[in-house]
């Protein structure tokens, strides 16, 4: 009886560990999956920040050279585009740490939502501003060609803010995905 007694415990203690090599390898191949999402995240904002600060110049070149608007309706733009930018690095600062993966899960949870969290409220910002600002363009086309040239203008500007809205918010959401599959991977490894 001792030595089948003996036996199962060591079948157990060898089940046992196979199971702890299983939950580590499981574990490793999670966060893995969880850093691919955090930079996916990561190159997206880069490539935002990078976008909206080339669209300083050009937004120069177009707006005041070309079309001959206001200085102030390009530095308006220009304050818009440094606040798109400064939120968006901002909002990733906790998620750009390398070691982040690293971390405590608890931790990386907690950083993880919080930028969930403000990349979702950037909309209420983000939006007035936009309106502000396509307000401030409709004028400007206005003051500019009177009535005559603001229909095509303002028609053409319509067409950008859909396409421009439907891809921004095409982005917004993947996002979103994103940062939910990091919590969801985070929720499977803490229960």
């Amino acid at each position: 009886m001792d030595t089948q007694f003996e036996e199962m415990r060591q079948q157990m203690e060898t089940l046992k560990k196979k199971l702890e090599k299983q939950e580590i390898v499981n574990e490793h191949f999670i966060r893995k999956s969880m850093k691919k999402s955090i930079s996916s995240i990561n190159n997206r904002y880069l490539w935002l920040i990078v976008l909206a600060l080339l669209m300083i110049p050009y937004g120069y070149y177009v707006f005041v050279i070309m079309m001959g608007y206001s200085l102030t309706f390009w530095v308006a733009t220009t304050v818009f585009m440094l606040i798109c930018c400064g939120y968006t690095y901002w909002n990733g600062k906790d998620i750009r740490d390398n070691q982040l993966m690293g971390d405590n899960l608890i931790e990386v949870r907690q950083k993880v939502a919080t930028a969930k969290k403000r990349d979702s409220d950037w909309l209420m910002y983000g939006i007035p501003m936009l309106v502000a600002w396509l307000a401030f363009f409709a004028y400007e086309v206005y003051a500019k060609g009177g009535k005559e040239e603001m229909m095509p203008l303002l028609l053409g500007g319509g067409l950008g803010v859909i396409i421009g809205g439907t891809i921004g918010l095409w982005l917004h959401f993947k996002t979103q995905r994103n940062y939910q599959d990091v919590l969801d991977q985070i929720e499977e490894l803490t229960l």
